[in-house]
């Protein structure tokens, strides 16, 4: 029984981190930090 609510607080912990992600629009495995850094490039190079 204790390792079933172990189990259960460990699926609600990462249910939990998902979904504050997903309400700050956070995507960590997208490139767009990749964009921003070529947007900085093309206003340095002006």
């Amino acid at each position: 029984m204790f390792a079933g609510a172990v189990v259960g607080m460990l699926i609600l912990a990462t249910g939990t981190y998902a979904e504050r992600a997903n309400m700050l629009h956070l995507k960590p495995f997208d490139n767009s930090y990749k964009k921003a850094r070529k947007s900085y490039e093309e206003k340095d190079d002006e």
